[in-house]
């Protein structure tokens, strides 16, 4: 029997003054439901594959961001979310299409065909197919024809982001943090996320205000830096996982591995600087949460923003107790220890843009009218 040598890793105070929403009343029910429909499309045929599903905890994450919504709506950000982790595990981290590009393109095509197009028989014999297009006339029926059409554009461009993500990998290419930046928040599906949260909150914000500057920046930084804040605490995961399939570490198209790239640096370096960009990133949501509450803006438009920012620290604190984390294949309880430093409200000193052109304009956006 394999030892494995228990992994330690620190992730640093992180500047987080936003509060961390309830929980739904009917956690234990959605976290039930939503195993027991992921076990119906056949993806966890025994204990092991359903305990790595399980590990996920997509229904405290989903729920936590709308702890008061109707259950049967939240239900729905739960069941995407166990089904993405899966399709994480199975499609882009393990198996055929994780290594082969041109694989991976034509079973997205066929998943993003499924979605869109829901009473289309399946095609192929692929679970997911079959998975996503219920999911799909399941919120279909559940919203409004806008907002289902808005889902399908989302998980598109979360699909469109997978691919360069498998691209850089599969090419072995070295992109740069601020090529990083444009892809990560779809590839993390934030978006998604977000919006199965909208859905279940019931909002009705106006299209002008959602594409008003400060709150399309607000929702942009909230997406960012719940991928950001991703990158720190799964990276002993993702490094154990690449390790035990034999791929290039060096080449990751990942937070830490590329700011260690570019800036010559060790893990810890790497890391410190992280923490600079989403503590920055942070004080900047905070800036644009505080203009639009003193904005023209409709009260959906308001919960909307608030509902965004709340990701990060839902993020976080469902981190802290999300097994995923700490046993990377479902079968290593404890395999990792992630040590939290804890989260402050000190805000930090450096206010300045951060040095990303595909970024560096949303602090002009925060800056106090002459």
């Amino acid at each position: 029997m394999e030892m494995m040598l228990t992994i330690h890793f620190t992730i640093p105070r992180l500047y987080c003054p936003l509060p961390v929403p309830g929980v739904h009343p009917d956690l234990d029910l959605l976290e039930k439901r939503g195993l027991d429909w992921i076990a119906a499309c056949g993806f966890a045929p025994d204990p092991a594959a359903r305990r790595s599903v399980a590990n996920t905890q997509s229904h405290a994450l989903l729920s936590r961001l709308t702890p008061r919504a109707p259950a049967s709506l939240v239900q729905l950000g739960v069941d995407l979310g166990y089904l993405l982790f899966t399709f994480d595990d199975l499609r882009t981290d393990t198996g055929p299409t994780s290594t082969d590009t041109a694989q991976l393109m034509a079973w997205l095509y066929d998943f993003t065909y499924a979605l869109a197009i829901p009473e289309a028989p399946a095609s192929g014999t692929d679970p997911g197919y079959a998975a996503i297009a219920e999911l799909s006339r399941r919120i279909r029926a559940a919203t409004t024809p806008q907002m289902w059409r808005r889902w399908t554009d989302v998980l598109h461009h979360s699909c469109w982001s997978a691919m360069w993500e498998s691209t850089q990998r599969n090419l072995k290419l070295t992109p740069t943090f601020d090529t990083y930046l444009t892809a990560r928040p779809r590839f993390g599906a934030a978006p998604a996320t977000l919006l199965m949260a909208e859905i279940a909150a019931q909002l009705r914000v106006p299209e002008d205000e959602r594409e008003h500057p400060l709150v399309r920046t607000a929702f942009d930084v909230s997406c960012l830096l719940l991928c950001l804040d991703d990158d720190l605490y799964s990276y002993p995961k993702e490094q154990w996982a690449l390790e035990r399939a034999g791929r290039d570490v060096a080449h990751e198209p990942a937070g830490i591995p590329i700011l260690m790239r570019e800036h010559h640096a060790g893990v810890d370096e790497a890391v410190a600087l992280l923490t600079d960009i989403r503590d920055r990133l942070t004080l900047l949501l905070t800036r644009l949460l505080a203009l639009i509450k003193a904005g023209p803006f409709s009260p959906d438009t308001m919960a909307y923003a608030g509902l965004a920012a709340s990701a990060v620290p839902v993020g976080l604190a469902w981190a802290q107790q999300c097994p995923r984390f700490t046993d990377p294949d479902g079968r290593s309880p404890g395999l990792i220890e992630l040590h939290w430093a804890g989260l402050h409200d000190i805000p930090p000193a450096n206010r300045d843009p951060l040095p990303y052109p595909s970024i560096a304009w949303w602090w002009r956006l925060a800056e106090p009218p002459e």
